[in-house]
């Protein structure tokens, strides 16, 4: 049995994409040890828009015929904007207030839906633990890297479940203006509710310390540009690309947050990795140069273990490695920003020329 509620659901959107604006940032320099805390400021706000929907909610439930305009007025209009950007993403033209009205109190007078807000104010009341711990750090090594890029404002809110894991996980989102939280996807990895086929791996990552990290690898998603399919990209391409967003991610969250969080590895996971990465990069080596899409998503794609290695092997080890080549390049190459080494594209050249030999 599981909540497989959401707005997204009750009345389908066409999907116009996630308009991403071009980012023109310029990064400060790096020299000497990182200290961002103390060289950038930010104006720092949340918002826990799932305590106002769990209040709405419990509205609904104890009148089953209350006024929706008022309480959207009173809980919502002054977030139209990012309401908009969850919703609509970002495209206002969809969303009038009436609409907004109506999305809002056909998912909040759900039954489901106030069982679901129930659980989440139990879990996270507004006296407790903050759901956003360790986001101020992320973005002020934001601002110490993209200066030009502005501070997102963060909110939480919660929209339900799939059906199943495949149907996909809205949890995360952001704009340039927000940073929008899924909540209910911060519960622990044994909440009831989840979709029942969704993997431990990633019921792993279901709570406040893993937030972070989520975010930053989000934002490296959206900075950082796939190989194009036209270049007939290789595995040694793939692995490049994806160090090149794991030294995005290590940079965004600074020293402060572990490597075993930031790549999403257990303790034992994160051990194996580095005791056993000259070998892997061995097993590796007669690959590099293989384009066959199977064999790429083996080594780099989200899973409990590296396929193409043992069962007990760390995941992603192709990731892994990637991060360890960057490092090595940029050890060695000081004098290029972040900014301008995570918009390099010649992937063969960094391997080439960061020295990477693991022994």
């Amino acid at each position: 049995m599981g909540i497989h509620i959401g707005l997204h659901s009750i009345t389908k959107v066409v999907q116009l994409g996630f308009l991403v604006v071009a980012l023109f940032f310029t990064s400060c320099s790096e020299g000497g040890k990182e200290s961002v805390t103390d060289e950038v400021s930010i104006d720092y706000r949340s918002h826990r828009l799932d305590l106002d929907m769990y209040t709405v909610s419990q509205a609904y439930q104890n009148n089953p015929r209350p006024d929706s305009s008022i309480l959207y007025k009173q809980y919502f209009a002054v977030h139209r904007d990012f309401l908009v950007d969850w919703i609509f993403y970002g495209e206002d033209s969809l969303a009038t207030d009436s609409v907004l009205t109506v999305f809002m109190a056909e998912f909040l007078s759900d039954p489901n839906a106030a069982a679901l807000f129930s659980d989440i104010e139990k879990r996270f009341p507004p006296s407790g633990e903050d759901p956003f711990a360790g986001m101020e750090n992320l973005l002020l090594h934001l601002k110490y890297y993209f200066p030009s890029h502005p501070t997102p404002v963060l909110f939480t809110f919660a929209d339900g479940f799939p059906g199943t894991f495949q149907a996909g996980l809205e949890h995360l989102f952001i704009s340039r203006r927000y940073i929008g939280v899924g909540i209910h996807y911060l519960m622990g990895k044994s909440y009831r509710f989840y979709p029942p086929d969704m993997p431990q791996y990633l019921r792993r990552r279901c709570n406040p310390e893993h937030l972070p990290s989520l975010v930053a690898h989000q934002y490296a998603d959206f900075f950082i540009p796939p190989p194009p399919v036209e270049s007939n990209p290789v595995l040694l391409d793939h692995i490049v690309y994806h160090g090149l967003k794991m030294y995005l991610v290590d940079k965004l969250l600074g020293p402060e947050v572990p490597d075993s969080i930031k790549l999403f590895y257990t303790d034992q996971q994160m051990l194996w990795a580095n005791t056993y990465e000259a070998r892997a990069y061995k097993e590796m080596i007669g690959d590099l140069y293989n384009f066959d899409a199977a064999l790429i998503r083996r080594y780099t794609g989200d899973s409990p273990f590296t396929s193409h290695l043992a069962r007990g092997s760390a995941p992603r080890l192709g990731q892994f490695i990637g991060w360890k080549i960057v490092q090595n390049y940029a050890e060695k190459h000081p004098e290029e920003s972040v900014a301008e080494l995570i918009a390099r594209t010649d992937y063969k050249a960094i391997f080439q020329r960061s020295g990477y030999r693991p022994e």
